[in-house]
């Protein structure tokens, strides 16, 4: 993938993506503009909303609801029990919520709330 698709809103494209509904037990697509539900679901861009057991975006603009959330970059709000995010600008309510970024371990992990304020641009 070229390094320009990792920013946050990359251009839609009508030939990998999809727009709408995906439902499964396990849900792997490039990149999605809807709602994505399963037991597992994995995307590298979501635009919307991600509700399964297990959540994984390297970029998401939206709502991750489920156990076990992960985003690279993260802008909006994830809801579960391990909510994971490396860079962006979000709100984070689970019972551990954890945030890469370069400061000491012990900053980035909290109970039930978490949040970061970087732009898009970051």
């Amino acid at each position: 993938m070229p390094i320009e698709d990792t920013v946050s809103f990359r251009k839609f494209r009508t030939e990998t993506d999809i727009r709408g509904v995906s439902i499964s037990l396990d849900n792997q697509v490039e990149g999605i503009c809807g709602l994505q539900m399963g037991v597992q679901n994995a995307s590298f861009y979501s635009k919307g909303v991600q509700i399964g057991l297990k959540n994984v975006a390297h970029v998401i603009d939206g709502i991750q609801i489920g156990l076990k959330n992960y985003s690279g970059a993260m802008y909006g709000v994830q809801i579960g029990i391990i909510c994971e995010a490396c860079k962006g600008s979000y709100l984070q309510i689970g019972l551990l919520t954890l945030r890469i970024k370069d400061q000491p371990w012990y900053k980035n992990i909290s109970p039930l709330i978490g949040y970061s304020k970087n732009t898009k641009e970051d």
